[in-house]
């Protein structure tokens, strides 16, 4: 605890420049501090930022007895834990500033759990430090991971809905065209064309209005995915390249597999019968 112009505060000392790996999940409005010696500035939480009515470029000042410390706001942090009322501070800073010099309370490291790490490395710690309190946070990520496994099989399963009814779509389109058009197919096949030409013809056809959907549909989609990452997560969602060459691929394939079926009917026109009306 520590002492402001306007109430006691809880003051948080950290490494600022490992910080950001270690939360990446902040909501901070302003900067994040990059440097571990910063002792001019700090963060603050966005509840404690609202109870002493600061915002970003205000000051904060520290006070015991006759001993002042300014601190300059540069961030303000949405954490949604108990962070969000507190005043994070330079580690030494916060040291110095309670008479703790070399002390602190706790300590977050990031490990890679690739094959399996976390638990030696927890272990290993144990044997070297028994009187502190280790503890692997495995039960949080292995939870995520398994959301996230389960929204990529969702999405995959409604990407392959998609894809379906897509070409059920374009199917059903085709073979309405092919049947309005039938004059067209029957007056082309008297004049000489074979079926490799209509079938050319269909193909060719098939392909542009497929390019042009796939456009539409790439800059469209982006739009939206920017308005849903805004309004749920508060942030922008980046444009990730093998997307658009795996979106047209799989694209004209649909409409290619689509396009069989009235193609096949579109060769078998027979001219006679069509161009009498029949």
């Amino acid at each position: 605890m520590a002492r402001t112009e306007l109430e006691k505060v809880v003051l948080m000392g950290v490494w600022f420049d490992a910080l950001r790996q270690l939360s990446p999940y902040w909501q901070v409005t302003g900067d994040w501090i990059g440097v571990k010696f910063d002792d001019r500035n700090a963060m603050i939480g966005v509840k404690l930022a609202e109870r002493l009515h600061v915002k970003v470029g205000d000051n904060v000042t520290l006070i015991d007895g006759s001993e002042r410390q300014r601190l300059r706001i540069k961030g303000i942090v949405e954490a949604g834990d108990a962070t969000d009322n507190m005043l994070i501070v330079n580690l030494e800073l916060a040291q110095k500033w309670l008479q703790k010099e070399g002390t602190i309370s706790n300590a977050l490291l990031s490990v890679s759990n690739d094959l399996g790490q976390v638990d030696r490395f927890a272990a290993s710690l144990q044997q070297q430090y028994p009187d502190l309190e280790i503890r692997p946070i495995l039960k949080v990520s292995a939870s995520e991971g398994q959301v996230l496994d389960k929204i990529k099989g969702l999405m995959g399963l409604v990407s392959a809905v998609i894809l379906v009814l897509s070409s059920l779509c374009v199917n059903t389109t085709l073979m309405a065209i092919v049947g309005e058009r039938a004059k067209e197919f029957a007056l082309q096949k008297a004049l000489g064309a074979n079926g490799k030409d209509i079938v050319r013809q269909m193909l060719a056809e098939t392909g542009v209005i497929a390019l042009a959907a796939v456009v539409c549909g790439c800059l469209l989609g982006y739009l939206l995915a920017q308005v849903l990452g805004l309004t749920v997560f508060n942030a922008s969602i980046s444009l990730r390249a093998p997307v658009l060459p795996l979106t047209l691929l799989l694209s004209l394939l649909v409409a290619a597999a689509a396009a069989v079926f009235p193609t096949r009917r579109a060769i078998h026109v027979e001219p006679a019968k069509v161009l009498k009306g029949e």
